[in-house]
């Protein structure tokens, strides 16, 4: 199992976006979207629904004090993974 976890203040937590790099030339071959409150999140502390604009999905969270979410997946090989995540708007 591999796990993405983010710490810090005023996160705001959306979607992070697992772009599988092939092991063969480094072509992309899948792509694997974990939102939160999906199957493969985790969370410590108090997140609470943000009201910042265009979120991936249906909202967006946002938490500070130490607080962690963590997407956590399974099944890809091994091999380069270009990770991103997204933000909404202020």
């Amino acid at each position: 199992m591999r796990e993405i976890a983010i710490t810090g203040k005023m996160m705001l937590a959306i979607a992070v976006v697992l772009a599988l790099l092939g092991l063969c030339g480094g072509n992309a071959s899948a792509d694997l979207i974990i939102d939160n409150g999906g199957p493969g999140t985790s969370y410590t502390g108090s997140w609470k629904v943000s009201g910042g604009t265009t979120p991936y999905g249906a909202n967006s969270l946002w938490s500070r004090d130490g607080t962690t979410y963590t997407w956590s997946f399974s099944g890809q090989p091994n091999g380069l993974y270009d990770i991103s995540m997204w933000w909404s708007g202020l």
